[in-house]
C-alpha cells in the first residue's frame, strides 16, 4: 500500500533532480511515479521525444493536449481513469492546472493504490479525471 510518506519521499529525491525537458520534467516526473509505485513507466512512450520547451509544445498540439496525452498514456499502461465524486487514492495520477492551457503541471496526489482500479477526483472541479491502477 502507497502512504503519503512515500509519496513525499519520491517527491523531496525528484526535487534534487536538475529539470530537463523529456528527461526529468514535470510530465515525465509522473511516468517516474508511476514505475516506482506500480513497476509500469506510463511516460514510457514519450520519454526523450522532445527537448525543448518547443519540441514539448508541439507534441502536445499534436496529442490534442497534455489531457489527450495523459490520458492515452495512462490508459496504455493498464491504469483506471477514477470516477469524478469520489476522492483519489494515496498517489494517484491527475493532470492540474487550468483547463485550456497547452501546459499544465502533471501531479500525483498527496494522497494510487494499486492493484486494482480504485476512484478519485479532486474536490476543486479543475482536475480532469486522475488515474490509479
Amino acid at each position: 500500500m502507497i502512504d503519503g510518506a512515500r509519496v513525499q519521499d519520491f517527491a523531496a529525491r525528484q526535487g534534487r533532480i536538475a529539470a530537463r525537458w523529456g528527461v526529468s520534467d514535470c510530465s515525465i516526473r509522473l511516468g517516474d511515479w508511476t514505475r516506482e509505485a506500480a513497476g509500469i513507466d506510463a511516460a514510457a512512450p514519450v520519454r526523450g521525444t522532445y527537448d525543448s520547451a518547443l519540441t514539448c509544445a508541439r507534441l502536445l498540439r499534436r496529442e490534442g493536449g497534455l489531457d489527450r496525452l495523459v490520458a492515452r498514456l495512462m490508459a496504455g499502461a493498464g491504469f483506471c481513469p477514477t470516477d469524478e465524486h469520489d476522492l483519489p487514492g494515496v498517489g494517484a495520477v491527475g493532470v492540474i492546472g487550468l483547463p485550456g492551457r497547452l501546459f499544465h503541471q502533471w501531479g500525483a496526489s498527496a494522497t494510487a493504490r494499486t492493484g486494482s482500479c480504485s476512484a478519485g477526483m479532486a474536490s476543486t472541479g479543475i482536475a480532469p479525471p486522475r488515474w490509479t491502477r
